[in-house]
């Protein structure tokens, strides 16, 4: 073998060698390419999972919650019908005592009286009497209904007494002279009302009914409301 053709020959050996090392060296490229991709991506799968994990908590944490709230709907449902039924069972109610206390009824005003056989009832107690029955203290808005309830109570005062005092929702200003409510029907007896600075206090009106038939003979007076009367004339609108 001549020396050119062993050049040669270590030549060509050469390039192999130096191919063998750029093939090397794209695969080990290649590799290092891929272990970085898988590494990317098993950062992005641990992500993944965390992310996973917290719409899993999440998830939990809602179906509790909804769960709670469904429970709370159940519950005001329960509730709602209890309540429900206990403004049907009040109304009835009420609907039986207006019956029951209607006694006396004018227009749409049913009018009950309480009396007691001796000075008893101050204006706080006759309010709370009439409040028990779900009822307000009465008022007298014209002529003919103080007729009607001067005859109703006459009929139903105590036989042993000849004469009661009862009262009335209606308010007097001792100082100025006004009436509340405004339209309320005043019939005052003769050395009445009681007006002035010494008489101050004497705000509240109430009836003074005598046994006698005649209806000149009943009369409205005006007191403090601490004085103690023989009862209360209450009414309820229907």
């Amino acid at each position: 073998m001549g020396i050119n053709k062993l050049q040669e020959k270590v030549m060509q050996q050469s390039d192999e060698v130096r191919k063998l090392k750029e093939d090397f060296a794209k695969l080990r490229t290649k590799e290092l390419d891929e272990q970085k991709k898988i590494a990317e991506q098993t950062a992005e799968i641990s992500e993944l999972k965390k992310d996973l994990i917290k719409i899993q908590e999440i998830t939990k944490k809602l179906a509790v919650e909804l769960n709670a709230q469904k429970k709370t709907n159940a519950v005001k449902k329960e509730l709602q019908g209890i309540d429900e039924n206990l403004v049907e069972e009040q109304k009835e109610t009420r609907n039986e005592m207006k019956k029951e206390n209607c006694k006396l009824k004018i227009g749409n005003i049913c009018y009950f009286t309480v009396i007691f056989g001796k000075y008893y009832v101050n204006y706080t107690e006759a309010n709370a009497i009439c409040k028990k029955s779900n009822a307000d203290v009465g008022l007298i808005r014209d002529e003919e209904s103080y007729n009607e309830i001067m005859k109703y109570l006459i009929k139903n005062m105590p036989k042993s007494e000849t004469w009661i005092r009862i009262w009335t929702g209606i308010h007097f200003d001792p100082m100025t002279r006004d009436v509340t409510p405004t339209n309320s029907f005043i019939k005052w007896s003769q050395h009445y009302p009681f007006t002035g600075i010494s008489h101050k206090t004497s705000t509240n009106v109430h009836l003074f009914v005598k046994s006698k038939l005649d209806l000149r003979y009943q009369l409205m007076l005006n007191g403090a409301p601490s004085r103690k009367l023989h009862g209360v004339i209450c009414e309820i609108l229907i």
